[in-house]
């Protein structure tokens, strides 16, 4: 088995300002057109509708990835209470509907204890996956 041999480009980290409306599968592709096609990868996937920081590997720093998948990142969001979709995220259609109890140090004590908890989670499927799956 050969292995495939780096085009001629740059070796290294680079830092992309993802945004939103593009995959980072999408961003890995024009990176790897504008420089000719250099092997590049990146270190952890972003939603599509996500935006930040999307550093990727070229050449030999494809090598780095390891390294980076498993350091620490932070991640900021927001996020609308009360509504609930059928994806689970602002792509999907809404489903339901409820009121906003009162928030108080309480309440979100409890959350962020559920929330530091190991889970195993299933995403749903996307809308897009399910519609490819009824044509």
């Amino acid at each position: 088995m050969s292995k495939r041999k780096n085009i001629d480009g740059p070796d290294g980290l680079l830092l992309v300002d993802k945004p939103a409306g593009i995959s980072s599968a999408a961003v890995v592709a024009r990176v790897r057109r504008v420089f000719g096609g250099v092997k590049a990868g990146h270190t952890g996937t972003l939603d599509p509708f996500a935006t930040g920081l999307l550093p990727l590997g070229l050449g030999e720093g494809t090598k780095l990835a390891t390294y980076l998948t498993d350091a620490d990142k932070t991640y900021e969001g927001v996020i609308r209470l009360g509504l609930r979709t059928d994806t689970h995220d602002r792509t999907g259609m809404v489903i339901g509907t409820a009121p906003v109890p009162e928030i108080d140090d309480a309440l979100l004590s409890g959350l962020a204890k559920q929330m530091r908890e190991a889970t195993m989670q299933t995403p749903p499927a996307s809308r897009t996956y399910r519609k490819a799956c009824w044509r």
